[in-house]
């Protein structure tokens, strides 16, 4: 019997299109291409270097034969940095599965982590899709929390003439809304206003980790320098001189569906009907381009956006959730 040849290793630009098969395969509603991973890499390794919050970030894959079959990573969100907690993450093409590969993989990673004094590991699974990494969790002393509810919009089905409505009350309050190519030509400002807005409202939305603020100019490379940025479809309220809410949709180079990106509305102007009639504003858009469907998430608490998501159609799909491992108290 010929021996199969394994390694773990650090990956490459090479093992991109091998990342984005395995993504794809394992996720195909939120496909990436090769060249939209590439980028976010290019633009985390900024992260890496910033002088503020540094993220500490890695990614590893398992190559077999030749062939890479699984990748894994270590990282930090820079939006809800602690300098001691960390995102552990490893995918398993489904061809390779029930090998043991996820799991030494797994325990490599956690192993280079421990390097840096970590009191905290989390990581996220969709149950309903990939029911075994629930158990692969647990049994590693991981701990189910924060769900996070994902719907679908099929638009080619959704009429926006119920929702019109909406855009009409929010109008009549005097409150303008355009898109993003409107809003550069308002404002020479019209980026750190965005951002400043986005900073308030992130306050109040859900999150697993105290939110902090990445900077501005981590807002300019993962949101404006981003790939799937679509200008468009991203919607804003305009009160007089100020931006007080927003509604956004990401553009994906795989396929011709569209995801959300974040809804809200800043507290001085919450209960006014702004989020409905932004998203209306946005999802009309999409209809009228021919984007086929679009998909959204809210932590299942958030009751508010999921009954404006159901009041507009969206339909249940799989859901996210999050697992955590304690291993200090934090101080």
């Amino acid at each position: 019997m010929t021996k199969t040849a394994t390694k773990i290793r650090t990956h490459s630009e090479a093992d991109y299109e091998a990342i984005a098969q395995i993504n794809n395969a394992l996720f195909p509603e939120f496909p990436e291409t090769a060249e939209e991973i590439a980028h976010s890499d290019k633009q985390r390794i900024k992260d890496m270097e910033d002088p503020v919050q540094p993220i500490k970030w890695k990614r590893f894959v398992w190559e077999e034969d030749g062939k890479v079959v699984a990748f894994g990573s270590y990282g930090q969100a820079p939006f809800m940095f602690h300098p001691h907690k960390f995102e552990v993450w490893v995918a398993v093409h489904p061809d390779f599965q029930e090998r043991g590969i996820g799991g030494k993989l797994f325990t490599h990673i956690v192993d280079k982590v421990m390097a840096f004094d970590p009191i905290k590991l989390s990581s996220w699974t969709c149950p309903e899709k990939v029911p075994a990494t629930v158990p692969f969790l647990e049994k590693r002393g991981f701990v189910g929390g924060m769900k996070v509810w994902d719907s679908k919009l099929t638009l080619s089905d959704w009429d926006p003439t119920p929702f019109l409505d909406a855009v009409m009350r929010v109008e009549e309050q005097g409150i303008r809304m355009m898109n993003m190519l409107e809003l550069r030509e308002l404002w020479p400002d019209w980026d750190r206003r965005i951002y400043e807005m986005e900073q308030g409202i992130w306050k109040d939305i859900p999150l697993p980790d105290p939110h902090t603020d990445p900077g501005f100019e981590w807002f300019k490379r993962h949101v404006l320098e981003s790939p799937n940025l679509y200008p468009e479809a991203a919607w804003f309220a305009v009160d007089g001189e100020a931006s007080v809410g927003l509604s956004v949709l990401w553009k994906q180079k795989a396929g011709n569906h569209l995801a959300t990106g974040l809804t809200g509305v800043s507290r001085s102007h919450r209960r006014r009907g702004i989020a409905m009639g932004l998203k209306v504003k946005a999802l009309s858009y999409a209809k009228s381009q021919g984007h086929s469907w679009v998909m959204t998430d809210n932590e299942e608490n958030n009751v508010g956006m999921i009954g404006i998501n159901k009041a507009l159609g969206f339909q249940d799909y799989p859901s996210w959730m999050g697992f955590d491992k304690i291993l200090k108290e934090e101080a």
